[in-house]
């Protein structure tokens, strides 16, 4: 390994991220029992998770639903699926926001599709 090759960050992730802007709402429970949805915007998306900006912090490990709001025309596709379970890997506080790293569970693409891609 070269010093060039030692300034590169290594790359953790299992799949690429597209930078897609999508709406989300966050479902979550307080441990009150008290619902709450919170609307958040995707700035990118992977397999594994998706990085959301919002406006309330999460706190690292709460698990939500994330949901992916669908125009009316379209609630008769029950095979499209607009409902994530996730978990907050991690929230940080930019000025106006909170950046959200959320690993999907399970991830998008199961293990058999991996697999048959290799």
């Amino acid at each position: 390994m070269d010093a060039e090759d030692a300034s590169q960050p290594v790359e953790r992730r299992r799949w690429d991220r597209l930078a897609l802007t999508i709406p989300f709402f966050i479902r979550r429970t307080l441990p009150d029992g008290q619902e709450l949805i919170e609307f958040a915007t995707a700035l990118n998306v992977s397999a594994g998770g998706v990085l959301l900006a919002s406006r309330h912090d999460l706190d690292c490990g709460e698990m939500v639903s994330l949901e992916i709001p669908r125009p009316v025309a379209q609630s008769q596709l029950y095979e499209v699926r607009t409902s994530l379970k996730a978990m907050t890997l991690r929230s940080i506080p930019t000025r106006h926001y909170f950046l959200l790293g959320m690993q999907f569970d399970p991830p998008l693409l199961v293990e058999a599709d991996v697999k048959a891609r290799n």
